[in-house]
C-alpha cells in the first residue's frame, strides 16, 4: 500500500484538475489515480485519469466536480486483508485501483493500493518463492499470481 498518493477535494473541478495535469503538477501528474475527500477529509470516490478524459470529452458541464465525474462510493480495500482479497474486487469491479480505509472508519483514508503495489507484492512473493526452493509454489500463490497478471495487464 502507497500511503503518499494525494487526495483531491470533491469540489474541485474537473477543468481544474486536467489544468494541474496538463501543468506537469508535480504532486498530481506522478499518479494516474487520485482519492476524492470532502471538505472534512472523509473518503469520498475516486477518479482516474480516465474519468477525466470522459469529462473533458463531454464538455457539457466545464464544471463539473472530481465527485460528479469520479466513482462514488468508491470499491475499497482494508489495511488487514489479504492480496488476494484485494485483487479479487479489483477484477470483480473492473478497477486497478483501491483507496485502503480503516475498517472501524471507511471514510478515513490510510493509504493506495495500485498496480505498483501489487507488483512489488508480486516480486516479494516470486523472491521468496525462489529462496525457499527453486519452483516451489503452492496453488495458492499460483491462483494469485493469475489473478495479479490479470490486474497487471488490464488497462483500466
Amino acid at each position: 500500500m502507497q500511503r503518499d498518493v494525494p487526495p483531491v477535494p470533491a469540489d474541485m473541478t474537473v477543468e481544474s484538475l486536467f489544468a494541474r495535469l496538463a501543468g506537469h503538477d508535480p504532486v498530481l501528474a506522478p499518479h494516474y489515480a487520485w482519492p476524492i475527500v470532502d471538505a472534512k477529509g472523509a473518503l469520498a470516490g475516486m477518479i482516474t485519469r480516465g474519468d477525466v478524459v470522459k469529462a473533458m470529452d463531454r464538455n457539457n458541464d466545464p464544471v463539473a466536480t472530481l465527485l460528479e465525474a469520479g466513482s462514488s462510493p468508491p470499491i475499497v480495500a482494508y489495511p488487514d486483508e489479504l492480496l488476494e482479497e484485494a485483487v479479487d474486487k479489483m477484477i470483480g469491479h473492473g478497477v486497478g485501483r483501491l483507496p485502503v480505509v480503516d475498517r472501524q472508519h471507511p471514510t478515513r483514508l490510510l493509504g493506495y493500493l495500485g498496480r505498483k503495489g501489487i507488483a512489488e507484492a508480486w516480486e516479494d512473493l516470486r523472491e521468496e518463492d525462489q529462496v525457499r526452493e527453486a519452483g516451489w509454489v503452492t496453488s495458492r500463490a499460483r491462483l494469485l499470481r493469475s489473478k495479479v497478471r490479470r490486474v497487471l495487464s488490464d488497462s483500466t
